[in-house]
């Protein structure tokens, strides 16, 4: 789903700013883009869930 916005979007910016001659879709452009929203994604969930591993989980079902 973000590709196909991404690709629009981008293709919007082009019609309204001279951006270059080819008609073609930046891969490279869009492949670092993803990476940068899995590093965000994967560094926002890792301090959670390794907290979450040092939960005892017979501990905490007994005080529940």
């Amino acid at each position: 789903m973000s590709v196909i916005l991404a690709t629009i979007l981008s293709r919007l910016v082009r019609s309204f700013v001279f951006l270059s001659n080819k008609d073609t879709v930046d891969i490279v452009g869009f492949a670092a883009g993803l990476a940068c929203f899995v590093g965000a994604a994967v560094l926002a969930t890792l301090s959670p869930a390794l907290r979450a591993l040092r939960i005892d989980p017979s501990t905490t079902l007994r005080d529940e």
